[in-house]
């Protein structure tokens, strides 16, 4: 049996702005849900104790990879780029990154590389995008090392630029 999601139009329950929603749910427009989750994240992150947050900050210091992407989007009027920000996290220990999701509230992916003809280790990964990545990164980055830093000035830099016309 398939489960059937009507999407119906409704208001944001916050701004009243005119927006999408699945049915039975109370309807957020995309600015308001993103900024609920960033609120949400740097609460967690504030109410850490200060050991985890120690040691998900070591973890993330040197083991985390902080990028920036752009997704595009072809539009009647010309090509648009919509940056985006964020960061990954992959290791062969699981245990580790089943804390790390716990403690910050993230979704785990994998195992990779289990039907693998070579022999590897499986590989688990933590990746966090958008706002959520910046309200996690501004928490930690003065606890990070210079590069780190400039890393995350940079993907913040370019996620805050928005939505450009490229053609």
């Amino acid at each position: 049996m398939y489960n059937i999601i009507m999407r119906t139009t409704g208001y944001c329950a916050k701004c009243s702005k005119r927006t999408q929603g699945k049915s039975g749910n109370s309807f957020l427009c995309r600015k308001c849900k993103q900024n609920k989750e960033f609120n949400q994240i740097t609460t967690l992150l504030h109410d850490t104790n200060p050991f985890d947050l120690g040691w998900a900050i070591g973890l993330i210091e040197g083991e985390g990879c902080f990028y920036k992407k752009e997704s595009r989007s072809e539009l009647k009027d010309g090509t648009y780029c919509y940056p985006l920000s964020g960061f990954t996290l992959m290791t062969t220990d699981l245990d580790v990154m089943k804390r790390l999701s716990l403690l910050l509230n993230l979704e785990l992916h994998g195992p990779y590389y289990k039907k693998s003809k070579k022999k590897r280790k499986e590989v688990w990964s933590i990746q966090v995008t958008g706002n959520k990545a910046i309200a996690i990164v501004q928490s930690i980055r003065q606890y990070l090392g210079k590069r780190r830093q400039e890393q995350i000035d940079m993907a913040i830099k370019w996620q805050k630029r928005g939505r450009f016309k490229v053609g």
